[in-house]
């Protein structure tokens, strides 16, 4: 009588899932959190430079989400603009308008540090 031993991996394909949906995250906020700083550059919406400072990206791993924003109390004002002043959309435009560069972000650091193996 023969005897069948079978090992699971699964422990090590969900451990390497989540290292990678945590890389692919930080790179997407990395991305657009560069991206919502060059808006504001092009934009012009800043007279120093402490708007652009401020942006900062957050990984939500439980949530599986970025968050990116800034602290600043006037940056909404300067965002959606006043009655006096015109908006200029730093946030929502710095992330739309680079939807193609993040996923291929995505994409390249989904593909970082993957190891297919494959067992005939």
């Amino acid at each position: 009588m023969s005897t069948i031993t079978f090992n699971s991996n699964i422990n090590n394909v969900f451990n390497s899932l989540e290292q990678a949906e945590e890389r692919i995250l930080t790179a997407i906020g990395m991305f657009a959190e560069g991206k919502v700083v060059t808006k504001i550059t092009e934009m012009d919406a800043v007279d120093t430079s402490y708007l652009r400072g401020s942006i900062h990206y957050k990984v939500k791993k439980s949530e599986k989400k970025v968050i990116i924003g800034t602290n600043t109390e006037y940056s909404v004002y300067v965002h959606e603009g006043t009655r006096k002043m015109r908006k200029r959309p730093f946030l929502k435009d710095g992330v739309y308008q680079n939807i193609s560069g993040i996923r291929r972000v995505a994409e390249d650091a989904g593909r970082q540090g993957m190891t297919w193996v494959i067992i005939i």
